[in-house]
């Protein structure tokens, strides 16, 4: 039902079983699972479900370094689904000549995670590049649901089941307004 940010503090005495953990986050605000995978895993076991890592695949990134992201992101799925945690993967790709690597390791007919956070759709080349990565995705993948971390084109929805979730920012933007509102009486 929730995807809350990695190791986001919850204040509330009811059961997490219906959050799960994301890493659409700066790389540098999760590392620690990669570097102290231990300390990862106990800040981790409030939950049950957790999304693999989100490391960065840039485009402008050399292949070595997209194809060393991607194995961190499945090492962390493997060792927190040996650690009893239902695991949801995250897919990333950068440009085409990651499709050889960005889709390896993932169950095909199974429920992935995306995130939409940092893509421009209002750049043509992005928009481009993003449809061209999520269409190969759903041809490979044949995804039974996409969770999407922020809002996905129409064009997506028309190819695979999809369950959207706010961004952080689309909420605090949402209290903003809602505060501004209810402040000038409206």
């Amino acid at each position: 039902a929730w995807l809350v940010p990695y190791r986001q503090k919850i204040r509330s005495i009811e059961t997490l079983d219906d959050f799960a953990v994301h890493y659409f986050l700066d790389d540098y605000r999760f590392e620690s699972v990669w570097h102290r995978p231990k300390k990862g895993i106990q800040a981790l076991q409030p939950y049950t479900t957790v999304l693999t890592p989100d490391f960065s695949l840039y485009r402008d990134w050399p292949l070595t370094l997209q194809l060393w992201n991607t194995y961190r992101n499945r090492w962390c799925g493997c060792l927190w689904q040996s650690e009893g945690f239902q695991v949801i993967p995250t897919v990333s790709w950068g440009s085409a000549e990651s499709y050889a690597f960005c889709f390896a390791g993932i169950p095909k007919r199974s429920m992935v995670a995306v995130g939409t956070v940092g893509v421009n759709f209002s750049d043509p080349l992005t928009e481009v590049l993003f449809m061209a990565g999520f269409q190969e995705m759903v041809q490979r993948l044949e995804p039974t649901l996409v969770l999407s971390y922020g809002p996905l084109p129409l064009e997506c929805q028309v190819s695979a089941e999809i369950h959207t979730y706010p961004t952080r920012w689309t909420n605090i933007r949402a209290a903003r307004r809602n505060k501004t509102m209810r402040s000038s009486g409206g």
